[in-house]
């Protein structure tokens, strides 16, 4: 789906199985949205550009728009954050486990803990994530019995300066491969990302995050 701007395409979209259905029943409404720039080199910027300061980004102006892509391990990983005016220090999202790989047995709940900082040991930035699970059939979140091929999403809240999504094995995996979705977590206030892929083994075995 695009939203055209004359000849110039502003807008890209590729709509889940849930949202064609929604569409088509006339219910589909964007609620949210994300903006990023992955695609952007601003190495491209050149001050020393001879036609003056109009051109300096001409060359991140022309560059090609990313086509939409389903995987948000692939594309959006550096989306824009809001933050306040006078800030002095970016903030950092830590989740924990980072770049660790643990078992969920079949049955039992595993957690990715997330916590929005800007150095120093404060309290976290974001009161709030919002968990997406990518494929909802293969893992789901500890609270929710629901299993969805498409896309599922939990917002949880921070405690004692940080958050925690549960997240459970819903034993859907009968096959003999390891099968693989991701988990992705973003802070309500500030909009940071971060995403973490999920391993999902057969259900004799159980589920690993990494």
């Amino acid at each position: 789906m695009g939203y055209l701007d004359k000849s110039t395409i502003t807008v890209d979209a590729i709509l889940t199985k849930r949202g064609r259905a929604k569409l088509a029943a006339g219910t589909f409404e964007i609620k949210k949205f994300a903006l990023a720039d992955d695609e952007v080199d601003y190495t491209l910027w050149d001050e020393n550009h001879g036609k003056g300061t109009n051109y300096y980004g001409q060359a991140i102006e022309n560059l090609p728009m990313v086509e939409a892509v389903p995987d948000e391990s692939k594309v959006m990983r550096y989306k824009l954050m809001t933050l306040d005016k006078n800030i002095q220090k970016l903030p950092k999202l830590v989740l924990t486990p980072s770049n660790a790989t643990y078992p969920l047995a079949h049955g039992s709940l595993g957690g990715i803990t997330a916590k929005t900082t800007t150095g120093g040991g404060a309290n976290s930035v974001d009161q709030s994530y919002t968990a997406i699970i990518s494929n909802g059939n293969l893992a789901r979140f500890g609270d929710s019995q629901t299993y969805d091929g498409s896309s599922i999403s939990y917002i949880y809240q921070v405690i004692d300066s940080s958050g925690t999504a549960n997240i459970a094995f819903t034993g859907n995996n009968t096959s003999n491969a390891v099968q693989t979705t991701t988990i992705t977590i973003i802070g309500g206030t500030t909009g940071i990302t971060s995403t973490v892929a999920l391993s999902i083994s057969p259900v004799t075995v159980g589920l690993t995050v990494g």
